[in-house]
């Protein structure tokens, strides 16, 4: 040990016991700090809050609400509800007039339960989804930016969403739909509905009521309507199953295939055209695409029409239908083409531009104009 340093700092092994002292300081400083940040850091503690009210009397409840909100129907005499906050206090406000109960939870999601036999359930959520089932009464459900579900609700049925899904089970009686960026599932709607999207598909298993459907830009796929379809797509296809009503179906980029219906009112601007077992008025015309439509037997035709501006027609006509046949072929640069199975229908001369048949079937009836500007036409005797 160097004696020169005794009065000064001690050294050990290198280190001086004052820069040691200072280290340690240092350390603490930095654990304490680092503590200090995981507290801020650290989520805020979740809020739960519970609540009953007396429900006698109540046949309106109106429900407010920053997240996620479900609700449903029980045999009970209460509403009761349960908060979670993770950003505020979970506090909540209440209103009860003669026959209405009002709730709102600004900061929190919320799970509701109502008398089955309330009249109206009216909910509106800023940031989060709704689910509501099991309701004997009306629902109207409004979200700015969540998925809706709806499922086992007797009453009429109001949705509406700016940014999601709509998903609807079982409702006994109407239901308004409107999302602006989603897609919309119904798997049984009771009475009328009207269904409207601005960027999503729109499916449907069963419609009791009439149906429109509307899609700036998806696919529209019905699978049974009990009354009439009206069916619009700015960009996709549009497909119905059966319909015991009228079908007016209208496409901007894509085709129209319906199974079978009342009558059949379509116009597809890219693309083709399918109708099977079809009767009273059908029209149909495509800007650019086959049409094929096949009669119904056993029912009566009204005048029809059918037409496509780029491809072929073909009709196939139960042998029975009385019918009277207005046929014409033109095709730009070629020969108009029509084959026929009736010796009824007697066609003109081949050899020019354009080729014509007319003729009337077991007596003639309801007229059908089938004018085919860039293909052929064919008059099927359809097998029974």
């Amino acid at each position: 040990m160097d004696q020169g340093n005794v009065g000064g700092p001690l050294h050990c092994a290198g280190i001086c016991v004052e820069d040691e002292e200072r280290m340690q300081g240092w350390w603490k400083s930095a654990a304490t700090a680092a503590a200090a940040l995981l507290v801020v850091c650290a989520p805020a503690a979740e809020v739960r809050r519970e609540g009953t009210v007396p429900a006698r009397g109540v046949r309106t409840v109106r429900i407010t609400a920053a997240g996620a909100v479900t609700i449903r129907g029980a045999e009970t005499a209460n509403v009761a509800w349960t908060a979670i906050s993770r950003a505020g206090d979970g506090r909540v406000e209440s209103r009860r007039t003669a026959q209405a109960l009002s709730l709102a939870f600004p900061d929190a999601e919320v799970t509701v339960t109502v008398p089955r036999d309330v009249r109206l359930c009216w909910v509106r959520t800023t940031a989060g989804s709704v689910q509501a089932w099991d309701l004997g009464g009306a629902v109207e459900v409004t979200s700015d930016g969540g998925q809706l579900g709806l499922d086992r609700i007797s009453g009429p049925v109001t949705a509406r969403t700016v940014g999601g899904a709509i998903h609807i089970g079982n409702v006994a009686s109407d239901a308004r739909c409107f999302t602006g960026a989603g897609g919309i599932r119904a798997e049984r709607i009771g009475g009328r509905a009207t269904l409207e999207t601005a960027g999503g598909e729109i499916s449907v298993q069963e419609a009791r009521g009439a149906l429109a459907a509307s899609s700036a830009g998806g696919n529209i796929e019905i699978a049974r309507a009990d009354s009439s379809i009206s069916a619009r797509t700015s960009g996709g296809l549009i497909r119905i199953g059966q319909a015991a009503g009228p079908v007016i179906a209208d496409t901007g980029g894509g085709a129209i295939q319906i199974a079978a219906s009342g009558g059949a009112v379509c116009q597809a601007s890219r693309g083709g055209i399918q109708l099977k077992n079809v009767a009273g008025m059908v029209r149909a015309i495509s800007g650019s695409g086959d049409i094929l439509a096949e009669l119904l037997a056993g029912a009566r035709l009204q005048n029809s029409q059918l037409s496509t501006n780029s491809g072929d027609i073909t009709v196939l006509i139960p042998a029975s239908l009385a019918l009277t046949v207005m046929a014409r072929s033109v095709v730009n640069g070629g020969v108009g083409r029509i084959v026929s199975d009736f010796p009824e229908i007697r066609t003109s001369a081949p050899g020019g531009r354009a080729e014509t048949a007319e003729g009337s079937l077991n007596g003639g009836g309801p007229v059908l104009q089938v004018v085919a500007s860039g293909g052929a036409v064919y008059l099927r005797r359809r097998q029974q």
